[in-house]
């Protein structure tokens, strides 16, 4: 059924479920894990000057530490006998689109991701990765709580 499970980990508890919950479903359906990261870089406008400067963009987290966030859940995974693979994903632009982008290129048979609980109007403002990606994702969508 799930032949090939994408799952998009972060540092939040759900993410921590939602790797327990791909362990469980990858065992019994036999499935290839893909676990991703979207490593955030956001353009920040330049400093007030009189010399016109584009936007920079910023590192909200190391490689290191992105890299570090996708081997600890493949090696949970692996743990548990499940075949698993990490990529971190250096993201400009919204971490969903690079997500769905992976899942495509994967040809996973079901995405899963933790809800990180924002609240509605924090969604509404800057918009969430996990809304994004139940509303375009060309196949199911499992959201963990």
């Amino acid at each position: 059924m799930f032949e090939r499970i994408l799952l998009s980990v972060d540092s939040s508890a759900d993410s921590d479920k939602a790797v327990r919950t791909v362990g469980d479903l990858a065992r019994r359906y036999s499935s290839t894990v893909l676990v991703v990261h979207g490593r955030d870089l956001r353009a920040v406008p330049p400093p007030a000057t009189s010399t016109p400067m584009p936007p920079r963009a910023i590192d909200l987290e190391t490689e290191e530490e992105a890299r570090k966030i996708v081997d600890d859940a493949v090696e949970a995974l692996r743990k548990d006998g499940v075949e698993a693979r990490g990529e971190v994903l250096t993201a400009r632009g919204h971490i969903a689109d690079h997500i769905l982008d992976a899942a495509r290129v994967f040809n996973a048979d079901l995405i899963v991701l933790g809800s990180r609980g924002m609240s509605r109007l924090h969604q509404m403002v800057i918009g969430s990765v996990a809304n994004k990606i139940i509303q375009l994702a060309s196949c199911p969508v499992l959201l963990v709580r």
